[in-house]
């Protein structure tokens, strides 16, 4: 066997159990909560921002209400500009239940996979079974075509060949596995689009619009109360805006360093820890000044809601978006490797060819096993978001 097969079967027996079982995490190794492409903190903070951001006014008499004015306030300030605003926030805040609804579907999808290969692969061993040189094979403990030659002089058996019945049968099992692997890839494809066009949505104008309402509103007249808390709220996004950097760039470093092809990182990493508990901590404290601030101007606080919901986004698209490439890695090599097995069965005519292909493909699908249980805790943490989320926020 060449190293680069040998290296086909390793990944693709590897990389789904390790991603897997990083994505569950366990008190004793883990730093990362529970979640195939999203925790269950990302998700009711995405919900928070949806929330947020479908509750902005859209509707130009809407918006003079929420205001308190229609004209006056100035350039960049009048109740037609925040009414491009909020339609802007409102729009990419729609964006999300689609996402979450093709997450969902993943986690449901995978759990519904794992089933279908152990199924396939017990039907696969009663054909493996049936093969009478095969069992030959096994039963003699027939290693190479030398043990074979001695075997058949010893004792005058000839070896059958491989029936192509037999190979027939073996042949439609990998093709239903594949087309379920192609399933798998599509749906999570979908998702990369729709991170993708979330988060660059994110980043251009929907942000920049706000910062600039913002920047705006500062330069503007208000109380020297109000001015203070707004430098303090602005500082502390400086900061967070740092930390967001800090954490993007030790998330490019670790790409590089995979496992299997990999990006483990955002599962195992105490320095991404790190830098998320000290941007949560952050967030809180900015979470109470902006509440503050809605006693005092309720436009100034929530348009800072929004920028710190956007910035909590940040961490969340990234993480989001290597799980999700993660995801698609595992597909893309449990597709080659069953794809090349699909090939190689047809070629297959003897005992011992047929009895490393059984052992290569059992170590293929044996982790399967695990993963159909961590599956199911996997597309749990949905349902526990939107639980502690109703609880919470009464919604």
């Amino acid at each position: 066997m060449s190293q680069s097969e040998q290296d086909l079967i390793t990944v693709a027996a590897t990389a789904p159990e390790a991603l897997f079982s990083s994505s569950v995490a366990t008190p004793e190794t883990d730093t990362r909560d529970t979640g195939l492409i999203l925790t269950k903190d990302q998700i009711k903070s995405l919900k928070k921002y949806e929330i947020a951001g479908l509750a902005l006014p859209t509707e130009l008499k809407d918006v003079i209400a929420y205001l308190g004015y229609e004209s006056g306030a100035g350039k960049g300030l009048e109740a037609t500009d925040f009414q491009e605003t909020f339609q802007l926030v409102n729009g990419h805040a729609r964006l999300w239940n689609p996402l979450r609804t093709d997450m969902l579907t993943v986690n449901t999808k995978l759990a519904v996979f794992a089933g279908s290969v152990g199924t396939y692969h017990e039907a696969m061993e009663d054909v493996f079974k049936s093969i009478k040189a095969l069992e030959l094979v096994d039963e003699h403990g027939i290693n190479t075509l030398e043990d074979l030659r001695k075997f058949e002089i010893n004792s005058g058996i000839t070896f059958p060949d491989i029936k192509a019945l037999d190979r027939s049968d073996l042949g439609y099992f990998l093709d239903q596995i594949l087309e379920k692997i192609k399933e798998q890839a599509i749906e999570a494809t979908r998702i990369k689009e729709r991170l993708k066009k979330f988060g660059e949505a994110l980043d251009g104008e929907v942000l920049g619009d706000i910062k600039q309402k913002l920047s705006l509103m500062d330069n503007h007249s208000v109380g020297s109360e109000i001015k203070a808390l707004q430098v303090k709220i602005d500082e502390r996004s400086m900061t967070i805006d740092e930390k967001n950097k800090e954490y993007k760039e030790l998330v490019m470093q670790a790409v590089g360093s995979v496992f299997g092809n990999l990006a483990m990182l955002i599962y195992s990493s105490v320095e991404a820890e790190k830098i998320r508990k000290e941007r949560n901590r952050l967030s809180n404290e900015q979470e109470k000044d902006i509440a503050l601030m809605d006693q005092k101007n309720r436009i100034l606080a929530s348009l800072g809601r929004v920028r710190m919901d956007f910035q909590n986004l940040d961490l969340v698209v990234i993480d989001a978006d290597i799980a999700t490439k993660n995801l698609i890695t595992v597909w893309n090599s449990l597709h080659t490797f069953i794809a090349a097995s699909a090939t190689e069965i047809k070629g297959i005519h003897d005992g011992l060819s047929m009895r490393r292909f059984r052992n290569q493909f059992n170590l293929v699908v044996k982790p399967w096993e695990t993963i159909k249980v961590d599956a199911k805790k996997l597309e749990d943490v949905f349902a526990a978001a939107d639980r502690e989320f109703k609880e919470e926020y009464g919604v």
